[in-house]
């Protein structure tokens, strides 16, 4: 259940982020490691994820290794919902 939340907080970011920026500003900070999961954090949070179970979310965020390419697919998927 969580892992669907956390994949779909990062298509609604990504999605209402290119409403203000261009693909390839999209694309250079989603690649951002850090950032990302920061903003991710936030994300969840303000859909009401707290304690045991926006820690549980967010080691699984750190857990998952994604290469520049898996990043680049997964973005380009996301603005094309």
């Amino acid at each position: 259940m969580e892992w669907v939340m956390i994949v779909t907080t990062i298509v609604e970011m990504v999605q209402k982020c290119r409403e203000n920026r261009s693909r390839d500003d999209i694309m250079r900070d989603a690649k951002n490691r850090p950032v990302g999961r920061i903003l991710i954090r936030r994300a969840l949070r303000n859909k009401g994820l707290r304690g045991s179970g926006l820690r549980d979310a967010m080691r699984q965020v750190r857990d998952h290794d994604m290469d520049d390419a898996d990043v680049d697919d997964f973005i380009v998927d996301a603005l094309n919902e």
